[in-house]
């Protein structure tokens, strides 16, 4: 209930916003549509954020939305002025208390829901045939503050259940939020009364004003100076025929002007940009080394029985799993050969694959037994042993298990990520390894095309760290060149392109995915390219420009949208983005409605590019599964929809790095991929989280988007805060333990957003632009080691880097 609440907080403050600035500039545009979508996101969709609905939900908001009905048309024989009317008409839609009242149990709830509405027609009653238009503008913020309280007294009193007593009483923990609640509550009413006491009232006009004023405005009027004929005046005629004629000047050639939008000095600009990220990027990605035999275990080969020359202290054995996970291992020891074995470990679970697991025993001991306690076949690659001081045992009898020792120089002193798997690089690369294997599939949670991927990069460099984070680092390093041709399509102007790629490339988060083996900077190319193509197709189609070249790019926006729903659901939110930025440009051309057949044309197009791709490149996706497990392409697509569809509704445990969608908004908490102990000074660990100023600074950014679509009636904002509301609203229905990288389309949307504001607000000032980047370029010499698994002293991470307590970096 607490996301629903921050939710309908922020809708509020946003709402407000703009209905203020709207109502300042005396707009009252807002058509049917816009006022149905801003009721669903309102009233409806806080209702589908609610895990366990009930009709009762259903039946509340429908009286709800009756009552509102009531309301405005109450409003309209109220106030008559239509600025003022549709200024107290958005305070009634963005009005959280009633969502927070309709959701709780219990008539008290729908007495303060009821209350809420009374108070916002009491106050428009009182006010808006008195003041001002200035002054009820002040007293709408003051009722949408109001509002507020009345929500949080909503949630404090019946979801914290605190109590009113608890406040006179002074028993217990005070209710902090009721507190607040109660005295932002009584604040805004003695302000609104003050208001309406002292503040700016309308001029009543006299009737002798008000009849003269209403006979200038009915006057007829004078024909313009310019319209008279000059035959009617003779001596203005006499007069210019002695006149002399002017001077002829020169007319300076006509330069001509280059329509292209990318010249050379572009495609530079972008290779270069692009080519220091490529090779930042791919500093450190990983080794082309990693132990390749393997030695196989299972029900009937179970036992491997190590001897060591003398009795000597076996304080770690370090074990590097195949393919298969979770081996069960069961570790005993002997000290002499007369003596009993002795267990040390009685059941291990070696969990990771590509990865050195240590295994403590820290016994002194002659024979070390692994006893494979499993029934299935698992694959043990290579094992280490070593003393209480690091250095390494070699049993006597190691050439019977050639396949455990024979890689020995390949272990590392430290386990760094660039020597073995991190994170969810044990999924998606164990899966792109089954995939080269035609094995049995384990990561069936996502659909197939990311790690088929993968597998290329393993296929061309081997199964190393450097092999199946190669395809990652390649689709990271090609997103860099796209946010370069958005930014300068966004503006026309080569500088917005090149603040777009420099902030892309260096964002933290964007760094980070570039250099693991997971579909994150997979899916998000897919997501951007998408949705160039989509503002590309909407600029031509927006310019007259030819059908062929308008079907070619809503066909390339079709493609990257397939190839993205067939690496990753969340292909399916940027989707629905496409589709409503669609539907919003066939709607608003007039004189495409007007035309039955490019109607039928673009509709085909559109069904084939968004319907069609998508369908095919989904279903041909799944042959990896059709070779592993026969069958056909349809029943393997089937069956596993239904596989992740039932994991993604049941991943509700508890993670250490997991964050709500509200946290994502302010960074509130970091994923560590990666943190390995080098020395007692240093640390390398390898975190993801967006850069602050992007994220922080990408906020203002949407704020002065919706601004400038709602208010100004900006087209290009209107498309960059539906791109960022596309991707990050459907995250609010989800109830799955969620982490920060699922924020990163959002993020990529922000550098967007920061790119247009700032060139749209600096004009020919470049000073703006150049703090931006210097600040970008600084926090990310700051933060590199973090991002990229650099040593460094843990000094500097607890002091310098972790700005924030939830900052955990070592």
């Amino acid at each position: 209930m607490f996301s629903i609440f921050v939710y309908l907080l922020i809708l509020c403050a946003l709402g407000t916003f703009i209905s203020n600035r709207k109502a300042k500039e005396e707009h009252t545009d807002d058509s049917t549509i816009e006022i149905i979508g801003a009721l669903f996101v309102a009233r409806v969709f806080p209702i589908l954020m609610i895990e366990e609905r009930a009709n009762r939900h259903y039946v509340w908001l429908s009286v709800d939305l009756f009552l509102m009905s009531a309301i405005v048309l109450l409003l309209r024989r109220i106030i008559t002025d239509s600025v003022v009317e549709r200024l107290f008409l958005m305070l009634l839609i963005y009005n959280p208390a009633p969502v927070m009242c309709i959701l709780a149990e219990g008539m008290a709830s729908k007495v303060l829901w009821a209350s809420s509405y009374v108070i916002l027609l009491a106050i428009a009653y009182s006010c808006s045939d008195i003041l001002s238009k200035k002054e009820i503008r002040k007293v709408g913020v003051c009722t949408a503050l109001l509002q507020v309280a009345l929500s949080g007294i909503a949630y404090a009193v019946f979801y914290k259940k605190m109590s009113f007593r608890a406040i006179v009483q002074s028993s217990g923990n005070a209710p902090t939020l009721l507190i607040i609640s109660l005295f932002v509550m009584l604040a805004m009413l003695a302000t609104i009364v003050w208001l309406m006491i002292t503040g700016e009232k309308i001029e009543k006009k006299s009737g002798e004003e008000k009849n003269l004023t209403e006979s200038v405005e009915n006057a007829e009027p004078l024909e313009h100076p310019e319209t008279v004929e000059t035959s009617e005046n003779p001596e203005i005629e006499e007069t210019s025929e002695h006149l002399d004629p002017p001077e002829k000047k020169e007319v300076p050639p006509v330069k001509r002007v280059n329509h292209r939008l990318f010249d050379r000095v572009d495609i530079l600009l972008m290779i270069a940009i692009t080519a220091v990220f490529g090779l930042l990027a791919i500093f450190r990605l990983g080794s082309t080394k990693m132990p390749q035999t393997y030695y196989t275990i299972n029900k009937e080969n179970k036992d491997i029985v190590l001897h060591f020359a003398e009795r000597t202290n076996v304080a770690h054995v370090y074990v590097f799993l195949d393919r298969k996970a979770h081996a069960s291992i069961s570790f005993s020891y002997r000290d002499g050969e007369e003596s009993e074995w002795t267990v040390s470990n009685s059941k291990e679970d070696i969990k990771r694959v590509f990865q050195w697991t240590d295994v403590k025993v820290n016994k002194d001991a002659t024979s070390l037994g692994l006893v494979y306690m499993g029934k299935a076949e698992h694959y043990i690659t290579e094992i280490v042993i070593t003393d209480k001081d690091g250095n390494r045992i070699t049993p006597v009898n190691a050439n019977k298990y050639p396949e455990l020792f024979d890689e020995q120089e390949l272990f590392p002193e430290a386990r760094l990520s660039t020597v073995q798997t991190m994170f969810d690089e044990v999924y998606h690369v164990r899966t792109a390894w089954e995939f080269i294997q035609n094995t049995s599939i384990y990561e069936t949670t996502h659909p197939p095309l990311g790690k088929t991927l993968i597998a290329l990069g393993i296929r061309a460099f081997g199964r190393n760290p450097f092999g199946f984070r190669f395809i990652c680092w390649l689709f990271g390093t090609l997103t860099v060149p796209f946010f370069y041709l958005f930014g300068k399509r966004l503006t026309k102007r080569r500088i917005s392109g090149i603040v777009a790629e420099v902030l892309i490339a260096t964002e933290f988060m964007h760094f980070a995915v570039s250099r693991i083996g997971t579909l994150d900077v997979i899916i998000g190319f897919w997501i951007i390219a998408a949705f160039y193509f989509m503002y590309a197709y909407l600029q031509a189609n927006k310019q007259m420009e030819t059908y062929a070249k308008q079907y070619l790019l809503i066909l390339a926006g079709g493609f990257m949208a397939g190839f993205g729903i067939a690496t990753k659901w969340t292909g399916f939110y940027a989707g629905a983005g496409l589709c409503l930025l669609l539907l919003l440009s066939f709607y608003e051309r007039k004189s495409m409605r007007e035309n039955k057949q490019a109607i039928i044309r673009l509709a085909a197009v559109c069904v084939i590019s968004y319907v069609v791709i998508p369908f095919t490149i989904y279903l041909l996706s799944y042959q990896e599964f059709v070779q592993a497990y026969g069958g056909t392409l349809w029943s393997q697509m089937t069956s596993n929809a239904k596989i992740m569809l039932s994991y993604h509704e049941g991943v509700k445990t508890p993670h250490i790095y997991q964050s709500e969608w509200y946290e994502w908004l302010w960074d509130k908490q970091p994923l560590l991929y990666s943190c390995v102990k080098v020395s007692d000074t240093k640390t390398s660990s390898i975190a993801t989280f967006g850069s602050p100023l992007i994220v922080w600074g990408g906020l203002i950014a949407f704020v002065y988007m919706v601004y400038l679509w709602r208010v100004k009636r900006d087209e290009n904002a209107r498309f960059i805060a539906l791109m960022y509301l596309a991707n990050l609203m459907p995250w609010l229905l989800v109830h799955r333990t969620v982490f920060i990288y699922h924020y990163y389309p959002c993020i990529m949307t922000l550098i967007l957003a920061i790119t247009y504001g700032i060139v749209t607000v600096s004009g020919q000032k470049k000073r703006y632009i150049v703090v931006l980047l210097v600040a970008a370029l600084l926090l990310f010499v700051m933060f590199f080691s973090e991002i990229s698994g650099l040593p460094i002293a843990r000094d500097y991470i607890n002091d310098i880097l972790e700005l924030f307590k939830t900052w955990r970096f070592a």
